[in-house]
């Protein structure tokens, strides 16, 4: 199949976007674990002092819950890769204008085969609005969302 170089465009800020609300996920992921660890061991130091055994075993419990979480996740370098991989898109797409169409093309398939990121269906269908409405197209090609998925949209 033969691109041309709208499509290849289009497909560089469609990867860049996708990649952008993807690090933000993983961001607000990881903003959200530290706070509720914090409040977590907080509150079990609390009822410690207290002498509240019960409430001592629940709240440490559910603070070393959270951290074996954000240990096994790691959002944190999961975050950075979507960042990295971002960049890539983004420089290609930066240098667009002093590269020819074949050149183009084949430095964004460079990037596709390296590209190891596993986005969401949801986030997916976010980047692709995002960049529909960027480029002005018309709307009857965006995609129709759920409550849950623009739900997700405020997060990402």
């Amino acid at each position: 199949m033969k691109t041309n170089r709208s499509d290849t465009q289009f497909c560089l800020r469609y990867a860049v976007r996708v990649l952008e609300r993807h690090a933000r996920m993983w961001h607000q992921i990881d903003i959200l674990l530290r706070i509720s660890a914090l409040f977590s061991g907080t509150a079990a130091f609390g009822a410690l002092v207290s002498g509240s055994p019960t409430w001592t075993l629940v709240a440490g419990l559910f603070f070393a819950l959270l951290h074996a979480i954000e240990y096994v996740v790691v959002p944190g370098d999961r975050e950075r890769k979507s960042l990295t991989m971002r960049g890539m898109y983004a420089k290609v797409l930066a240098t667009q204008h002093g590269r020819s169409d074949v050149d183009l093309e084949a430095s964004y398939q460079g990037i596709v085969a390296e590209d190891e990121i596993g986005v969401p269906e949801t986030l997916r269908r976010l980047a692709y609005n995002d960049v529909v409405e960027e480029r002005g197209d018309d709307p009857e090609y965006l995609y129709t969302l759920k409550r849950w998925q623009r739900l997700t949209a405020l997060i990402a």
